[in-house]
């Protein structure tokens, strides 16, 4: 099972830095991996709608109203990254704003799709990849002094988030097209 030890202990390897065996140990790998690891991977996590990683659900409404514009506001799921969309209501688009941890519109019930912040066994190969890669080229400066490795990472991280995009993008067909007259017009 893939843990934050492992995904650190990953990204040690590419800086070429001992390993570690948990998050708290006062070495200095483990106090930089401590220090970046949540930061990188919900900055991952909300950089792309992950399929391991939406959640829908209803949001709460609470009894206190927004202070003026808004009708109605509901409390977000602490675990919430990012919403990424709101159940449309009979007459379309619903018009909303985040502030903080609420969610405000003029509706009276909200269903959101959402980025969790998930945990690490709900993680896919690529996406822990791309994850260790990144925190190493986070701290590959500060554990090595190296300006270049650092740089290389970088990019290196970048290929991998793309590869791990595109594997996710792969999973699932919501976006099909279907020929109809309209489209059969124009070929």
């Amino acid at each position: 099972m893939t843990t934050s030890v492992n995904i650190c202990n990953s990204a040690l390897f590419h800086v070429g830095a001992e390993q570690i065996t948990s998050l708290s140990e006062t070495s200095k790998a483990a106090k930089l991996c401590n220090a970046k690891y949540d930061i990188v991977k919900k900055r991952l996590l909300a950089s792309h709608p992950w399929n391991f990683a939406l959640v829908r659900t209803e949001l709460a409404r609470l009894s206190a109203s927004p202070a003026f514009e808004w009708t109605y506001q509901f409390q977000l799921p602490a675990d919430c990254l990012r919403v990424l969309s709101i159940d449309e209501n009979e007459d379309g688009r619903i018009e909303f704003v985040i502030e903080g941890d609420k969610l405000l519109c003029d509706e009276s019930s909200v269903k959101i799709l959402y980025i969790s912040n998930v945990g690490e066994g709900y993680f896919t190969p690529h996406f822990s990849e791309a994850l260790s890669i990144k925190l190493a080229a986070d701290i590959a400066y500060a554990m090595t002094n190296s300006t270049s490795l650092s740089d290389a990472l970088f990019e290196k991280a970048k290929q991998e988030l793309a590869l791990a995009r595109s594997f996710d993008g792969q999973e699932g067909n919501k976006n099909r097209y279907y020929a109809d007259t309209f489209t059969d017009v124009r070929y």
